[in-house]
């Protein structure tokens, strides 16, 4: 058989019982708006989804649905290597399916069997089932394709294998609690190792902050495989619920019995995921907890970054001022309260322009507070666990909250560690969660531009994905401003701030000449005159779109923003567009129009004679918008 597109693959990878999903051209990001779950064998909705873009890539769930599962090897991680030992110590791989992954590794396709779930089975080797899925030839990624090996092909008729019985013993093995260097390492049970270490801490009486800060350092240090973070939260959460000396709660005995005794194994389920329906959320809108009148919010994590000599260090500490001063900030009211600036870059420039700030505004910041040791988040909890002492400490002192905590700078900070690895940043970010949810402080982070400035901030990617808003601090021809390139519960982003450095005289050198520094203060006359960095091409539609829902009524559908065809057209003839050319901007399958540009980035998908908004993020500020409108 001979495939030349990519509908005719997914219509016979269909046609094998395989359930098809739609991906984002060139990436693995589903196309569709519920992902794995949206995967099918209906033969005219994956005629319909290809014909909205033929260029999508094809994934295919694996598990029970399609009756195959996947032992995916990415070199990138050590997967060969892992792999070759898997292999060596329980059988080599047998005959049957295997693909060549556009990342350089393999995909080996076996016969689905009950019981076995997803899991990391070695460093770089993924066992997909149930929930997860995998992308297929002919698509690429990255513009490298997806091939099946040439003696292994499914299209020549090669079978899923079956999983030999020595793997299966390999995978099913109880793992127990083993010797390690600093302890024991749990490489399994963790959920019963971490819930008993919890529940010793709360026989002796710590709170549930306490608990989290230690068995999140436990989870990374000592489990085999970490949990989730929200599998953390969940054991810290439920343990507390004990009173301290609770004869369950004090059991410290390793093992699944005493971790569902503590946890609630049979507890109600919706209880335990603390679900709530939509009738019971009342009409009360619960609002994002501002810090910073939409900029940003209590308990979110915040990185702000730029090139060297942007000014984003005067920027951010002319935001603790304002905070700790209870002043508005570039003309935005703020939350005030006690601010803690972690100067492990240079502590003695951070007193020097806090002194600045004190005499520009003949205030004694007595809520600011400068940590002038070093910190390092990379190399234990020790720093971090110190670091929520002093806010508690400060907090019993002053008699009021930390609104905000500034670590300076995220290299410093991270002393030691890769900034491009996962690996070592992961823990860091972690640290900071650990920080945030014992404070319920906001953390500004202070940050540096990668060598491409276009690119964004430098490092591991996982940051960005990690943070809830991204601030960027530019200077161009003396001109300086910042930028919200990300924000998860404001609708600011895109928004400017201009802010200019105003020299403040403090006294004399040793040698007679004057000794200054500098304070950021609004640059009102830039903010009026000087216009913003042009919007890309994306962004300029995403306004027009969100721009068009609201004209037409902001209307909903299946709780999502609803936009209609005939309402886009109104908008873009309303622009001085002729009829023609704004139903060419919408036809939906023009590579060059509105539409599917917008589809493919999953910004929204069709419904009856329009599209809906699924992007969560930029949904939420619709609505935001839309309630601050009315």
């Amino acid at each position: 058989m001979t495939i030349t597109t990519k509908l005719e693959a997914a219509l016979t990878y269909a046609s094998w019982g395989w359930h098809v999903l739609p991906l984002v051209p060139n990436d693995k990001r589903p196309a569709s708006a519920h992902g794995v779950h949206d995967a099918t064998t209906d033969l005219d909705k994956i005629r319909a989804w290809w014909a909205q873009n033929p260029n999508y890539n094809i994934g295919i769930a694996a598990g029970e649905k399609s009756g195959i599962v996947v032992f995916d090897i990415d070199p990138r991680n050590g997967g060969s290597d892992s792999w070759d030992d898997f292999t060596s110590e329980h059988g080599g791989v047998p005959d049957g399916i295997c693909q060549l992954t556009a990342g350089g590794g393999q995909h080996h396709i076996a016969e689905w069997r009950e019981g076995l779930k997803s899991c990391e089975l070695r460093p770089g080797v993924d066992f997909l089932a149930n929930g997860r899925y995998f992308v297929v030839a002919p698509s690429s990624v990255n513009d490298r394709e997806y091939t099946w090996e040439e003696s292994s092909d499914p299209i020549d008729g090669i079978c899923p294998f079956v999983i030999p019985e020595s793997w299966l013993a390999a995978m099913a093995v109880r793992k127990v609690i083993v010797s390690a260097t600093d302890g024991e390492l749990i490489t399994g049970n963790r959920n019963a190792g971490l819930a008993s270490m919890a529940g010793s801490m709360r026989r002796s009486g710590f709170s549930a902050s306490e608990i989290y800060a230690a068995i999140m350092t436990a989870n990374t240090e000592r489990c085999d495989i970490p949990l989730p973070l929200s599998d953390v939260k969940r054991i810290a959460e439920s343990i507390s619920r004990y009173e301290p000396e609770h004869d369950v709660g004090a059991s410290t005995a390793l093992g699944d019995a005493a971790a569902e005794s503590l946890i609630g194994k049979d507890a109600d389920v919706i209880e335990k995921l603390n679900a709530i329906f939509g009738d019971e959320l009342g009409s009360d809108y619960e609002a994002p907890n501002e810090l910073v009148e939409g900029l940003i919010t209590i308990g979110s994590t915040v990185v702000v970054y730029g090139d060297s000599n942007s000014g984003k260090t005067f920027w951010a500490l002319s935001v603790a001022a304002s905070i700790a001063m209870g002043t508005t900030c570039y003309g935005r009211k703020t939350d005030p309260g006690l601010v803690v600036y972690l100067a492990s870059e240079s502590p003695t420039s951070i007193r020097s322009r806090v002194q600045a700030i004190k005499k520009h505004y003949s205030d004694n910041l007595e809520n600011l507070v400068i940590v002038q040791a070093p910190v390092n988040f990379y190399q234990g909890d020790g720093d971090a666990n110190d670091v929520i002492e002093l806010v508690r400490k400060v907090e019993e002192m002053k008699g009021q909250s930390v609104r905000l905590i500034i670590p300076d700078t995220l290299a410093r900070i991270s002393a030691g560690a890769n900034e491009n690895s996962g690996e070592d940043m992961g823990p860091v970010m972690s640290r900071f969660d650990v920080v945030a949810a014992a404070t319920r402080a906001c953390i500004m982070i202070i940050h540096h531009n990668g060598k491409d400035a276009a690119k964004g901030s430098r490092g591991w990617s996982g940051i960005r994905a990690h943070i809830d808003t991204e601030i960027e601090v530019t200077e161009k021809d003396g001109v300086r401003s910042v930028t919200v390139t990300k924000q998860r519960e404001l609708p600011s982003k895109g928004e400017a701030i201009y802010f200019k450095l105003q020299v403040i005289e403090m006294g004399r050198t040793k040698f007679g000449k004057p000794a200054t520094t500098c304070v950021a203060i609004p640059d009102e006359e830039s903010q009026e005159q000087t216009p913003h960095k042009p919007l890309t091409k994306h962004d300029q539609n995403v306004q027009l779109l969100e721009r068009a829902w609201h004209a037409s009524g902001a209307e909903m559908r299946n709780n999502c923003p609803y936009l209609s065809r005939s309402a886009l057209i109104d908008v873009i003839v309303a622009d001085g567009n002729s009829q023609r050319t704004a139903e060419n901007k919408v036809a939906p399958g023009r590579k060059d129009g509105l539409i599917m540009p917008m589809l493919n980035a999953g910004v929204m998908r069709p419904f009856e004679h329009g599209w809906i908004f699924v992007n969560p993020q930029q949904t939420n500020a619709m609505l935001m918008l839309s309630n601050a409108k009315e």
